[in-house]
């Protein structure tokens, strides 16, 4: 039985007619091509700003600070492992925003599908990671616990909105790749009409 539904599915799939199907077969025009490519391009990529270059300046250079004052605390401080741990941590997390601040400033344009979903992923891990470490560092029944898991609100937030964000970008991106289809459509019919 199982032989019989597969072959019949490899049948169905060799007489493909569907759309894609038929506008794969069909040439493409190359100025249309480029002017999808190009809008999608624009979409995605933004230029920096002059207020964004110098927001994600400051994150360099605060990322920076911060590393520096980490390594310094943890060459100089003798402290428990879990600070220790703690401290490195933090080492790990500045060089991380460090990084996506240089690769955004390096290139010159803020990426919306990856930039925004990096910068919300790292703050998430960050705070759920720092909750954590207060809740397994402190004492029993210490209020200071609780403040710590207050940060996963705005964390949560934050990521929420990002997803949102990333949502209506797809949508806008699938909806410019049905112009593109539509548009390449109307131009095979226009050429089998002539």
């Amino acid at each position: 039985m199982s032989e019989r539904n597969d072959a019949r599915l490899n049948e169905i799939r060799r007489n493909d007619l569907s759309r894609e199907h038929l506008l794969a077969l069909e040439p493409e025009d190359p100025a249309l091509r480029a002017e999808y490519e190009r809008r999608l391009n624009a979409m995605l990529e933004v230029p920096l700003t002059t207020t964004r270059r110098v927001s994600t300046i400051a994150v360099a250079v605060v990322a920076t600070a911060m590393g520096v004052l980490f390594v310094a605390l943890v060459a100089t401080e003798s402290v428990p492992w879990k600070t220790q741990g703690a401290f490195a941590l933090g080492l790990l997390f500045a060089a991380g925003w460090v990084a996506y601040a240089v690769r955004i400033l390096r290139r010159g344009t803020y990426h919306r599908r990856t930039d925004s979903t990096t910068a919300a992923n790292m703050v998430w891990v960050f705070t759920v990671l720092t909750a954590v470490a207060f809740a397994l560092a402190a004492p029993r029944r210490d209020p200071f616990v609780i403040f710590g898991f207050l940060f996963l609100l705005p964390a949560a937030v934050i990521l929420l909105r990002t997803v949102t964000e990333q949502s209506e970008l797809r949508t806008q991106e699938r909806l410019l790749e049905l112009e593109y289809k539509l548009a390449r459509l109307t131009e095979t019919l226009e050429k089998r009409a002539k």
